[in-house]
């Protein structure tokens, strides 16, 4: 991947797309696979990581308390 195109996704915060393009340049295997399938896998690891964010983002802002429920032991 050249340099603009590195800096480009760096600016649109594209990050996850980028080191998910990097490691496919490093695995052989990958050399199997057609544009369509290496791409879905690229913006699926964009999405996933987007979607991880979201949901940690919410839990720290319900600020959710554990309660713990007293068992009664006879």
């Amino acid at each position: 991947m050249n340099y603009q195109t590195n800096e480009q996704l760096a600016e649109l915060r594209l990050n996850v797309m980028k080191l998910e393009y990097q490691r496919q340049q490093e695995l052989p295997a990958i050399a199997d696979l057609d544009f369509d399938e290496r791409f879905a896998m690229i913006v699926n690891e964009q999405y996933t990581a987007r979607n991880n964010a979201k949901v940690q983002r919410l839990i720290r802002v319900a600020d959710l308390r554990i309660v713990y429920a007293q068992q009664v032991v006879a």
